[in-house]
């Protein structure tokens, strides 16, 4: 039995530590698309050449996206997004901040619930 729990146990901290990796990658990838102004997060088509704008809903799909695609699922109250911020003391930054509620039946079983993961990024925004 203290065998099986702890491979139990090196699963779940696996699969934590996987899960926060995740949501960092996340979160850099989707300060970086709105800094940058990627076609994924802003309100102009990819083959005009007027100047886009970033667009908070193309941010949220594109960071939603990126999430569900390594198998994270991130609902849109667990992500928030602020195109004016300022980070490490300088202003003009995108932040994407991420708070998740990892889920674990393991946890559970304790009596102890989920327990919160936070991510979160900065990426100048471009002119």
């Amino acid at each position: 039995m203290p065998f099986f729990l702890m491979i139990l146990g090196g699963i779940e901290v696996s699969r934590y530590t996987w899960t926060r990796i995740v949501l960092e990658q996340v979160a850099y990838a989707g300060a970086r698309c709105a800094g940058l102004r990627a076609v994924s997060c802003s309100n102009a088509a990819a083959d005009t050449r007027d100047p886009r704008s970033f667009d908070a809903a193309k941010t949220m799909a594109f960071v939603q996206g990126s999430a569900s695609a390594r198998m994270v699922a991130l609902p849109q109250g667990e992500i928030s997004i602020d195109a004016t911020m300022t980070c490490n003391g300088n202003t003009d930054f995108v932040r994407i901040a991420l708070d998740h509620a990892f889920a674990s039946p393991f946890l559970s079983m304790a009596g102890l619930g989920s327990t919160r993961i936070a991510a979160s990024a900065c990426f100048p925004q471009q002119p």
